[in-house]
């Protein structure tokens, strides 16, 4: 019996639609749950401090986003590489292309959040009169800086079909940025709880090297020091003191932004030849697979 040119329903595999369709349910679940973070962020900000802070997390979130986005973008190619690897693959495609791209988005996070951070400082003061705004983007940068970390293992896993447990990851952390910021604003009175946002990213990546360590058997602290991880926690640890210098102190927004670009070529100054490899890939068109 024909429906249509060229197809049968006996051809039909309901195995091969029900595994796409589990698998596409997983991906939306999986987005949906990321994007819904903003307005759940927006609401607590709104309610528990005032609706002008929605205002200067808005304008720290666009230059947060976009500066992590223009790195997502560039090296996007790992999804459908990682769709086409085997089971058996997985482990050398971890260790090797998700363990490269993991050493480049520690690396673009010190050049954007760390030697760029005059830049911001100048765009957010000058250009916005927001110097509330640059304190909140140093907040957000501590977000975006373990996103960059981990967008390799994610994407990979997201390319092998695990987005039913990226979509349970992205529950957990949707809750976790309510819970966490919730307790941040009433303990602060402040906008410093924004900076729960960072501790349930860090346990959301901590939970999805977790699973791959029980699927393809590595060890989560070698994967993070191989991925130059000792960095990662520096930059975590100077963009923390560049926000209390300028929360608790009152310190001129330049003089700590200058401090953390002389922060960075202290940290990353030995690194500099490997950025030629991600600028290239910043300023090129992707190419798929």
């Amino acid at each position: 019996m024909k429906h249509a040119s060229g197809f049968k329903t006996s051809n039909f595999n309901f195995g091969i639609f029900r595994t796409l369709f589990s698998f596409s349910i997983g991906v939306q679940g999986a987005t949906i749950l990321g994007t819904a973070v903003d307005p759940v962020l927006k609401y607590i900000i709104g309610s528990g401090l005032n609706v002008s802070y929605v205002g200067y997390y808005d304008i720290a979130k666009r230059f947060s986003q976009a500066s992590s986005g223009l790195f997502f973008a560039a090296f996007r190619t790992i999804y459908p590489k990682a769709s086409r690897i085997a089971k058996e693959e997985e482990k050398d495609f971890l260790l090797n292309e998700s363990l490269s791209l993991s050493q480049k988005g520690i690396l673009y996070g010190g050049l954007v959040f760390m030697a760029s951070s005059p830049i911001f400082a100048a765009i957010f003061i000058y250009f916005y009169s927001s110097p509330l705004s640059y304190n909140i983007f140093l907040l957000l940068t501590l977000v975006e800086s373990v996103n960059l970390f981990g967008y390799s293992y994610y994407s990979m896993l997201m390319g092998t079909g695990k987005a039913k447990f990226l979509a349970l990851v992205q529950l957990i952390n949707l809750i976790g940025v309510a819970v966490f910021l919730f307790i941040g604003i009433k303990l602060t009175g402040s906008y410093v709880g924004i900076g729960g946002y960072s501790l349930t990213i860090i346990l959301g990546n901590f939970l999805i090297l977790t699973y791959i360590k029980r699927t393809v058997d590595i060890s989560r602290f070698s994967y993070l020091a191989d991925a130059g991880g000792i960095k990662l926690i520096i930059q975590f640890v100077m963009i923390c003191v560049a926000f209390i210098a300028l929360h608790n102190f009152n310190l001129n927004p330049f003089i700590v932004a200058s401090g953390l670009f002389v922060a960075w070529l202290l940290l990353f100054g030995s690194n500099l030849r490997n950025y030629t490899d991600i600028l290239l890939n910043l300023f090129k068109p992707a190419k798929q697979g």
